[in-house]
């Protein structure tokens, strides 16, 4: 299954949040511009002030089972990831597994501050850690109210 799936899949979960209003964007795949993620994200947090939150999203798949291949992070998204977190804007791997449907939501800031922190960074994450210390599984049924309970709460 191409990426572009994922990417329609993860778009129809954000579609459901039940914020109002909501605005995503989603910026074109074209080289030439810095494109630090797939989805922008603007919510309002508050129903008594007129008050935006906002979150990026990089949907990612893949065909294994028991762990993620960090070399499918371009640079330019690590770089985001950076920026992200300098400006305190959640950033979230929505990554599909391919095998069997389930997504994992990843705090990719969280992920990516552990990776700064190890002597040998390793070339992949196990499932178990991504969905336990980074983050959460999730059904394709359960995403949206994942999406919403990790920009509400954090995960």
């Amino acid at each position: 299954m191409p990426k572009g799936s994922s990417e329609g899949l993860f778009r129809e979960a954000l579609n459901k949040i039940d914020f109002d209003p909501t605005f995503i964007y989603k910026p074109p795949d074209d080289a030439r511009n810095w494109k630090p993620t797939d989805y922008f994200l603007w919510y309002p947090v508050s129903l008594t002030m007129p008050v935006a939150g906002s979150a990026w999203f990089e949907v990612k798949e893949t065909p294994n089972l028991a762990g993620w291949n960090l070399a499918d992070v371009r640079p330019s998204q690590w770089r985001g990831i950076s920026i992200a977190g300098e400006l305190r804007i959640p950033y979230f791997f929505a990554i599909r597994w391919k095998r069997d449907g389930m997504w994992s939501l990843v705090d990719a800031v969280r992920l990516a501050d552990w990776l700064d922190t190890q002597t040998e960074r390793p070339k992949s994450v196990t499932r178990v850690a991504l969905e336990s210390r980074f983050g959460v599984s999730s059904t394709v049924g359960q995403l949206p109210s994942m999406i919403r309970a990790a920009l509400m709460e954090g995960l």
